[in-house]
């Protein structure tokens, strides 16, 4: 009795737990219809997709995103198909795609903290980076939505409508 007792405690466990993400939100973007998240998540997530599309040609995330990148359809910048590429990427590798960015003047980046520190817990010094540091005085935040910023080249002159 014992050893059919424990498989359907697993089944019933499954189910619940499988009816419980299916009340969640689906994300509804290009390829990610079957995601469900939280609200708040599926919120920030359709914004930066909808500001992506309409105001950038190519995006750097800090750290990387690379479901954001399927999410647009935008491919990552070579050298950067990584979520953590602020540690592995070599200084080379970043000088190369600090001058790929440079050459688009609808680049946009990513940014999000926690996910930085998440990636980031030995505390390294990532300001010193060929790219960070490109980033950092080249692009400024015009918008936010939960923990992520947008931030796109100095010059620019954008104004985003804050989320929902």
């Amino acid at each position: 009795m014992l050893l059919l007792c424990v498989p359907a405690s697993y089944l019933a466990v499954a189910r619940s737990e499988r009816a419980r993400y299916d009340a969640l939100p689906s994300l509804g973007i290009r390829g990610a219809d079957r995601v469900h998240l939280r609200a708040f998540q599926v919120r920030d997530y359709r914004w930066l997709v909808q500001n992506l599309n309409d105001h950038c040609d190519v995006f750097v995330g800090l750290p990387g995103l690379p479901s954001l990148h399927i999410w647009t359809g935008k491919d990552p910048v070579a050298g950067l198909e990584m979520d953590d590429w602020m540690l592995t990427a070599s200084n080379e590798k970043q000088i190369v795609a600090s001058v790929i960015v440079a050459k688009h003047p609808n680049a946009c980046e990513i940014y999000n903290p926690e996910l930085v520190d998440f990636w980031n817990r030995d505390h390294r010094n990532l300001d010193s980076l060929p790219l960070v540091r490109y980033l950092h005085e080249n692009f400024k935040v015009v918008g936010t939505t939960g923990q992520f910023s947008l931030l796109i080249r100095n010059e620019r002159n954008l104004t985003l409508v804050p989320t929902p």
